[in-house]
């Protein structure tokens, strides 16, 4: 039992494992904020670059545009 127990664990723990480094390979940083490549090319965000630092993916908003430079802010690292 407790065999079984650990290698449903082992197993659970290697599939998020495994989605994580998936996730990993779709985003990219640019324009001051992360982007997940979708299958058809686009991109979808902002996500906000403090969230991904720390492993999680938060999309941010975007607070304003200045110089043709677009700035964002994340509502959870204003909390």
């Amino acid at each position: 039992m407790r065999l079984q127990e650990e290698n449903l664990r082992l197993r659970e723990e290697n599939r998020q494992f495994k989605a994580a480094a998936e996730l990993l390979s779709r985003i990219v940083f640019h324009d001051h904020a992360y982007w997940e490549k979708q299958e058809d090319g686009s991109e979808a965000g902002p996500f906000c670059s403090s969230c991904w630092s720390d492993g999680k993916l938060h999309r941010a908003q975007i607070n304003y545009v200045e110089h043709g430079e677009v700035h964002f802010v994340c509502r959870r690292q204003s909390q």
